[in-house]
């Protein structure tokens, strides 16, 4: 309650004005489940990767090391005459073979258990997605941004993990946000649309573009591309599960990157269509 005062010719006067902090105490509250529930899949998400990276690599040199070990042991089992072992050695030999299967057993381990099941799917409506994606994104980042909107009217539903997807949205629009951090205001472009057999989202920024030596590593973990981290990496990946992809337009020349998701819809929903691929939005609102 916030009280004011007036003065009249009968004397001071009191207002007194109530208001009602309950919705916005539930949204904020739902912002912040939503923020921890993001956040707890992201860590699941870099764990994974990390887990499947490390696997990987540790797979292929020890793979090397156990058939030099099982080259020497064949050479001593079919050295003429005297064994260049002692019986020792031999057996020390054999012991070391033993812990690097064992090693590549606990790899093999490693790897199945980091490989992600499908995702739990839902056929939803992507354009409220976006739209509360977004503007959690901009709550969220404290940075000012004019989000221009071009949703289409005419989205089939697609099936997607709402998380999931909600989180590749943040992280591309704190992607264009960050890109022009220097910037008093940035101007990004939300859009979205159907083609054939997709639909896409497209997310522009108006930044400088991405660096050509900077592009082939742009969806590696840890690459030290234009955004650090695991961002760009989990986002795609995200997106090949869902059998769509995530692709990147450089920009340049005075043009920022644009990053395109692309998520296919089930066939049913376009039994009764016939437009053409990339058939443009509805008219664009400015926020």
């Amino acid at each position: 309650m916030s009280v004011g005062e007036a003065l009249t010719p009968d004397g001071p006067r009191f207002i007194a004005i109530l208001r009602d902090l309950r919705p916005r105490q539930a949204a904020e509250k739902r912002h912040n489940r939503l923020q921890s529930d993001i956040m707890r899949m992201v860590r699941m998400l870099a764990m994974d990767e990390m887990g499947s990276a490390l696997a990987h690599e540790v797979n292929q040199p020890l793979t090397a090391l156990m058939l030099y070990l099982q080259a020497v042991a064949r050479a001593v089992e079919n050295s003429a005459g005297a064994s260049p072992l002692t019986p020792n050695l031999v057996a020390i030999l054999d012991k070391a073979v033993a812990e690097a299967e064992r090693v590549g057993q606990v790899i093999q381990r490693l790897r199945e258990f980091v490989d992600r099941p499908d995702p739990e799917r839902r056929l939803l409506d992507l354009n409220p997605l976006v739209t509360d994606a977004v503007d959690f994104t901009l709550v969220g980042t404290g940075m000012s941004a004019h989000v221009v909107r071009n949703l289409a009217s005419d989205l089939p539903p697609v099936a997607i993990d709402p998380l999931q997807i909600h989180q590749v949205v943040i992280n591309l629009m704190r992607n264009a946000i960050e890109v022009n951090v220097a910037r008093d205001t940035r101007v990004i472009s939300v859009t979205t649309l159907r083609t054939a057999d997709q639909v896409l989202l497209v997310i522009e920024d108006d930044g400088p573009g991405i660096p050509p030596d900077k592009l082939p590593d742009l969806f590696k973990p840890f690459s030290g591309g234009i955004v650090e981290g695991l961002g760009l990496a989990i986002s795609r990946t995200i997106a090949q599960n869902h059998g769509g992809n995530l692709e990147v337009d450089p920009g340049g020349h005075g043009s920022g990157a644009r990053y395109t998701l692309r998520l296919p819809f089930p066939r049913s929903a376009t039994s009764d269509e016939n437009e053409v691929p990339g058939s443009a939005p509805t008219e664009g609102r400015d926020v």
